[in-house]
């Protein structure tokens, strides 16, 4: 019988295991390996949860055709006696020619983002069996150009507009006068 650290070791490598061959490696091959065929997947840029194998498995594959590339540094995994595992990861991805954002579709070919997240996992017979992510959802859209702040960005762009219109009033005054 395995003690709790062997136990503890063995979850830490399922959740690298799925970094590496299914985020990284953009392959969904490895899926029934890793996750339990009653697995759930809630993400915060989804609206509903991601329910069994087969569903995980068309979200995988979506995924690889809307970021074809991605890098994942996992900072820190932390383990507990009852199968849960704590991750806090940085990811630099690629995106396809589109990407779903939780504001809508955004054109995004080949452009690139980088942002923080954290994944909370729990093990069942040797493979995930939940997963819960929160990533740094505002992050990637002021990198997509979906968020802007400041002068440059939505409310400047208004600002300026809003001062040409005063401008081009008052040179209208002027010559009324």
């Amino acid at each position: 019988m395995k003690d709790q650290a062997q136990i503890r070791e063995q979850n830490e490598q399922l959740v690298r295991r799925y970094f590496q061959e299914v985020v990284d490696g953009r392959s969904d091959s490895t899926l029934a390996a890793i996750f339990h065929v009653n697995c759930r997947i809630v993400r915060a840029d989804r609206k509903t949860a991601i329910e069994g194998l087969p569903a995980l498995r068309r979200f995988v594959r979506m995924s690889i055709k809307a970021v074809p590339g991605i890098h994942t540094t996992i900072h820190s995994v932390i383990c507990d006696d009852l199968g849960q595992v704590a991750t806090h990861v940085q990811h630099t991805v690629r995106f396809g020619r589109f990407v779903i954002t939780p504001v809508g579709l955004c054109f995004a070919k080949n452009r690139t983002a980088t942002w923080e997240a954290m994944a909370f996992f729990r093990i069942c017979d040797d493979k995930i069996i939940e997963e819960h992510v929160i990533r740094d959802e505002v992050t990637i859209l002021r990198q997509l150009g979906m968020l802007s702040l400041g002068r440059s960005g939505a409310l400047g762009r208004m600002q300026r507009a809003v001062s040409q219109i005063f401008a081009r009033d008052r040179g209208k005054a002027k010559t009324n006068d």
